[in-house]
């Protein structure tokens, strides 16, 4: 195993077993030997997990496991691979990940890192469309719970929610709704009817409709978008998001923890710290995005500054598209907000990727740049605000 930024194997697990051992375990996992991979898995839960809680040793067991994915050479070790990582990564991904040390915090988000990255190529929808309705339907469900890049999917597992009633809670007034059932409760539940291009990695529902639709996906086609859907909560009448409430209610009854401020400011200052690494700053801050995108009150500004970031770390990147994209979601953000600054500096990046080579960019290109120079500058002179820090 190739996690040894540290000497984990010194680290102890709940039930007393070390490092060495878990990964030992992880090698037998990856075994294609059906009795030997769950006699494996029992164990490694046994080790990192208790009541709900994991210790720091799962945060590189996941990066293990996600490193043995890279070896599998048999569908069937994939398949035991994924299996287990879907129940591994939504207990670390909302535990306090701040209670762990930061070496450990890196290892767990490089890993997930290298996961999108294999199932990048690992699910592709010209093959998985060739197989039938229920091989479909089970890479389509792992791909949510693997690929997508959001809290957002975490209380799927152990609820599978698309033929039997959810547990919610109303974040609004704490009221329990034991019986939302999607088909019972379809027509009390308006559906999400539309998704943004795929290129917007950062909304779940988009990436995952994209997908299932390539891979002729039907069930989790017809589901989704009521998962995305909003409904009104009997008792207080206040609208949410059926996937919020689902949260609401995982993070309460399963012992999770919201997203804190303290780990989305770390995850911004690592992704600063990894700009010369363009791919590397990307996903740290994109996974602030999310994880700023799942507190329960939006931090507008924080929200449109970490678009702004994006938008330079595609710069890095050279993908020149999705850092138009980024500035664009900074500037709706800013104007949402009433932020003239955040609107100023917004301009400016929109300015910055048009003087990039975008083939199809739609009018002259230095009218624009001029025009959103103009506006950035206009709004500065109205604030009374000095000349921007570079973004």
């Amino acid at each position: 195993m190739k996690t040894e930024q540290k000497n984990w194997y010194s680290l102890k697990g709940f039930n007393g077993k070390d490092g060495r051992t878990v990964s030992r375990l992880i090698q037998e996992i990856s075994s294609a030997d059906s009795k030997s991979s769950a006699a494996s898995t029992i164990q490694l839960l046994q080790t990192i997990c208790s009541k709900g809680k994991v210790c720091e040793l799962a945060l590189y067991a996941v990066r293990g496991l996600i490193e043995q994915l890279y070896a599998a050479v048999e569908l069937k070790q994939v398949a035991n691979l994924f299996i287990l990582l879907a129940r591994l990564k939504p207990l670390v991904w909302s535990s306090d990940l701040m209670q762990f040390p930061e070496e450990a915090r890196i290892v767990f988000f490089d890993g997930i890192r290298l996961l999108e990255g294999f199932c990048g190529y690992f699910f592709k929808p010209e093959e998985i469309s060739k197989l039938d309705a229920e091989g479909r339907q089970y890479f389509g469900f792992f791909y949510l719970f693997l690929c997508t890049h959001s809290n957002d999917l975490i209380p799927l597992y152990p609820q599978y929610p698309f033929d039997k009633a959810m547990h919610v809670r109303c974040p609004h007034c704490g009221d329990d709704v034991h019986s939302l059932h999607l088909k019972e409760n379809a027509g009390l539940i308006a559906q999400r009817d539309s998704f943004l291009p795929t290129e917007e990695r950062w909304d779940v529902f988009s990436v995952a409709m994209a997908f299932l639709i390539d891979i002729h996906e039907e069930t989790l086609i017809q589901y989704l978008p009521f998962l995305y859907g909003t409904i009104a909560c009997p008792v207080c009448g206040k609208e949410s998001r059926v996937m919020d409430l689902l949260l609401s209610y995982y993070y309460e009854a399963e012992g999770g923890t919201p997203p804190s401020d303290a780990l989305i400011d770390w995850l911004m200052e690592y992704g600063d710290s990894q700009q010369e690494q363009g791919g590397r700053a990307w996903f740290f801050h994109a996974s602030a995005l999310n994880y700023l995108r799942d507190q329960p009150s939006i931090q507008l500004h924080r929200l449109g500054e970490t678009y702004l970031k994006l938008s330079a770390d595609y710069e890095r990147l050279q993908d020149y598209h999705r850092q138009l994209a980024c500035a664009q979601l900074a500037e709706e953000i800013a104007e949402q907000a009433g932020d003239t600054p955040l609107l100023a500096k917004a301009y400016r990046a929109i300015a910055a990727a048009c003087r990039r080579e975008i083939p199809d960019l739609e009018g002259d290109r230095e009218e624009i740049i001029r025009e959103y120079e103009e506006k950035a500058a206009a709004l500065l002179a109205q604030e009374q605000i000095g000349e921007l820090p570079q973004t």
